[in-house]
């Protein structure tokens, strides 16, 4: 789903309502078309296809789609043919572009697709893109492990670095640093979907996944951090972006096994009053 250009959606047409399904299992879906993270200026392309009911049996002439509708940042065409006939079944596709152009953030819209369909005309396909300020990010800057027991790990937790500078630039370095850097362990690097190593040079809007793991060694306050190094084009200096690592190891004990069962509900602290109540009348009978 993330090649610009590729067609991921259908919607039926003349069944009653709007059916957002992936192509190759026809399965309902309720995602939104969505684009991912953008760099400001950048642009990406996705495309979805409207097709008609094949399962309404009150379907028997064509359709055609009058016209789409986008909001900002997106806009929407039609590619081709208007008319998706029914009987001998065809498909109109739709090919939606977002550019952001002014400012970050999450920016949800949709594209309203008109036809005439006398069922329902108008069709909705909702959208969401992330864009991404100039320059180089790291989203989320800081991965919490929280607690994790000592000589065990944690699950992994991703954090992208994202390249929204005017050219490519080349990863020099991707290192564990700090007090705490041995009670963690990079476990994975994905240079656009790619598994490597630095040194690489990575794309205008590309982006790294690194897949981090907490394994603490002692117990205690875990902190420590990633240093992304890179040099960009033009310039005889190496940059960074760090990522902030946190947790707490802890040994494994029964007081604390039982603390823990006591709080999912588990009856473990019930035997102990029992003990506690004969005590107290074999007491109280020794009193008189």
């Amino acid at each position: 789903l993330s090649v610009d250009g590729e067609v991921d959606r259908l919607i039926d047409i003349g069944m009653g309502h709007a059916t957002i399904a992936d192509v190759v299992s026809n399965v309902p879906v309720t995602e939104k078309l969505d684009f991912g993270r953008l760099c400001i200026g950048e642009a990406k392309t996705r495309s979805f296809k409207m097709q008609p009911g094949g399962n309404n049996t009150n379907v028997f002439a064509d359709y055609s789609v009058n016209g789409v509708a986008a909001t900002a940042p997106f806009t929407a065409t039609v590619a081709g043919d208007p008319v998706v006939q029914v009987s001998s079944p065809t498909e109109v596709t739709i090919d939606v572009l977002a550019r952001p152009m002014i400012s970050d953030g999450k920016f949800e819209g949709t594209i309203t697709v008109a036809t005439n369909s006398p069922s329902e005309p108008s069709y909705v396909v909702p959208t969401i893109v992330e864009v991404l300020q100039g320059g180089t990010t790291v989203s989320p800057p800081l991965l919490n492990f929280r607690e994790v027991v000592v000589t065990g790990f944690s699950e992994t937790k991703t954090t992208t670095f994202t390249n929204c500078t005017a050219d490519a630039i080349d990863i020099t370095g991707i290192l564990l640093d700090g007090e705490s850097a041995p009670d963690f362990d990079i476990i994975q690097i994905m240079p656009n979907g790619v598994e490597q190593l630095p040194p690489f040079t990575l794309p205008r809007n590309g982006e790294v996944v690194i897949a981090v793991q907490m394994l603490p060694q002692s117990d205690g306050t875990k902190e420590a951090q990633i240093s992304i190094d890179f040099q960009e084009s033009g310039k005889p200096e190496t940059s960074s972006e760090t990522i902030a690592l946190l947790g707490e190891g802890f040994f494994s004990s029964p007081d604390r096994d039982s603390y823990y069962r006591c709080s999912t509900g588990a009856p473990v602290h019930a035997l102990p009053l029992v003990f506690v109540g004969a005590w107290l009348v074999v007491r109280r009978r020794r009193r008189r």
